[in-house]
């Protein structure tokens, strides 16, 4: 009887283990995506930002060219 309980509180203690170990483990899956995420999320941004400078350098050339067809067609 004494074996039993023994073996019991073992089992109790590696089953405790167990759970320990898998919530560290979610904890690290966890981490990793929100790792991978945050990259994405600064390339997203580093994209955004590098056409917004397009954007606005296609706009100045589009005022550029509207300006000289107007004074090609006033002439």
């Amino acid at each position: 009887m004494e074996e039993l309980k023994s073996t019991i509180i073992v089992i109790s203690s590696k089953v405790r283990t167990c759970l320990h170990f898998s919530h560290r483990r979610d904890q690290i899956e966890q981490t990793g995506l929100y790792d991978a995420s945050q990259r994405d999320n600064r390339n997203k941004a580093t994209n955004i930002f590098r056409l917004t400078h397009e954007l606005d350098k296609t706009c100045e050339r589009k005022d550029q060219l509207t300006s000289e067809n107007k004074k090609l067609g006033g002439v």
